[in-house]
């Protein structure tokens, strides 16, 4: 349903889906999105229960599953049965999550099974020692300790591990053998695990056999979240990196019927490099900006390598205005596409940085009024002002979609805020925004 609303489908059309559900999921820090994987988080909330039953041993939920699940062993040694409530075979699903992410921590060695619990790597990767000799009958790490000090027998160590084992054994502490050993999650400020660190961790877990990002990359996408500029701009240059536009060249490779000429010039395919960078409308248009960058003498061939190189040899000030031409030239192809209207560069251009001008400005105002805003308690209409009592008010805004058409959008409410009715609608397309408006008081009448 996520993926279906992000990719502009309903239940009339389906839209084409250009990436993956897996990777637009993938922390936006490695260059997707970061959508919600609802199955890792469902799984990591199991998780949660389970590190309850450990941590929590006493509790009422953990006694009755204890007495009728794993009588004589620990949540993380249970073993699967044949008969099993649906609650309880979905938290031993998930225990895999605390098995890989935790460790023991050395108190009185009681509750540790020296063959089967991760405890002699402390941190780090899950390190499981070699199987249990038959010949040996030692099973409780309590067993390798010295009986009077809180200190390892170094004999019995050497004499059943490996070297590089009991060294790893001998260089843990032993803090006090008359606290009971406690359960440690990695790679988080308490050690206690959270639903936060087992969403993440699964979600690196099920990217291992994939490429990680390399510090270059993540430098591109670092920046480009980090741009005071409208979503719409960012999010479109995001596609554009990950070649997620509906360019003729890409539907045509995806079988759809079209000529993947590019509509402007007809001498190349339309790929995103030619619309953004190698079009003579995209060279003028970027010429006629306030950044004045000529793209005749630019030798890089991808648009991916051009952004990067932007990125580290401009200011952020300078990828902030790219950001809106970027998503000018888009607007104008389609507004070229659907509708057949040729729009000036230098107009593209101009209305694109006079855009985000706007947009910065409004921002930083808002910026300035959120914490009065919140101090007061006030909702969003702190502008809005109520009817006379026992009338009615509509309020109407317009917006050019990026598809050159106008939205209109109503909201009829009483004197006391309470919403009577709303209503969008959606007109022909008209450069001027007073007709826009007009349109919209128009439906409102």
């Amino acid at each position: 349903m996520i993926c279906n609303f992000w990719w502009g489908s309903t239940t009339d059309q389906r839209k084409m889906h250009w990436l993956k559900w897996s990777k637009v999921c993938t922390q936006k820090r490695n260059g997707r999105l970061g959508f919600r994987d609802l199955r890792a988080f469902n799984e990591a909330l199991l998780a949660k229960q389970g590190w309850r039953l450990i941590t929590k041993p006493t509790s009422l939920v953990a006694q009755v599953l204890k007495a009728k699940y794993f009588p004589n062993e620990s949540f993380l040694n249970a073993k699967h049965k044949q008969v099993m409530s649906y609650t309880w075979r979905s938290i031993m699903q998930a225990s895999w999550v605390i098995k890989r992410g935790s460790y023991w921590s050395i108190g009185d060695g009681d509750d540790i099974n020296i063959w089967e619990d991760n405890w002699m790597q402390q941190k780090g990767a899950t390190y499981k020692g070699r199987p249990k000799p038959n010949n040996l009958n030692l099973t409780k790490v309590k067993e390798l300790m010295d009986s009077n000090y809180n200190e390892w027998n170094i004999d019995i160590i050497n004499q059943v591990f490996l070297p590089y084992e009991a060294q790893m054994i001998l260089n843990i502490h032993i803090i006090d053998k008359t606290q009971p050993d406690m359960l440690t999650r990695d790679c988080t400020q308490d050690g206690q695990y959270s639903v936060k660190s087992g969403y993440h961790a699964i979600m690196e877990w099920g990217n291992l056999p994939n490429a990680s990002p390399s510090n270059n990359s993540q430098h591109i996408w670092n920046v480009l979240w980090k741009l005071q500029v409208p979503p719409k701009h960012s999010h479109l240059l995001w596609r554009v990196l990950h070649n997620a536009l509906p360019v003729k060249n890409n539907l045509f490779k995806r079988g759809v019927r079209c000529d993947p000429l590019c509509p402007r010039c007809s001498n190349s395919m339309e790929t995103i490099h030619h619309v953004f960078l190698d079009c003579e409308w995209a060279k003028q248009t970027w010429f006629a900006s306030a950044l004045t960058l000529n793209l005749g003498q630019n030798q890089l061939t991808d648009f991916y390598d051009w952004i990067n190189y932007m990125i580290n040899n401009t200011n952020k000030e300078c990828i902030e205005k790219i950001t809106a031409i970027i998503y000018g030239i888009w607007y104008a192809r389609n507004v070229l596409v659907f509708q057949g209207k040729n729009l000036p560069p230098q107009e593209i251009s101009s209305t694109a940085l006079n855009q985000l001008q706007e947009y910065q400005t409004h921002g930083r105002e808002q910026h300035i009024q959120d914490p009065q805003v919140r101090r007061n308690g006030c909702s969003n209409d702190i502008s809005w002002s109520p009817p006379p009592r026992g009338t009615l008010k509509v309020n109407v805004d317009a917006h050019l979609s990026s598809d050159g058409h106008w939205s209109t959008g109503l909201v009829l409410r009483r004197s006391d805020g309470s919403t009577v009715g709303v209503a969008t609608r959606t007109h022909n397309g008209s450069a001027d925004v007073v007709t826009g408006e007009a349109m919209g008081l128009m439906d409102a009448i």
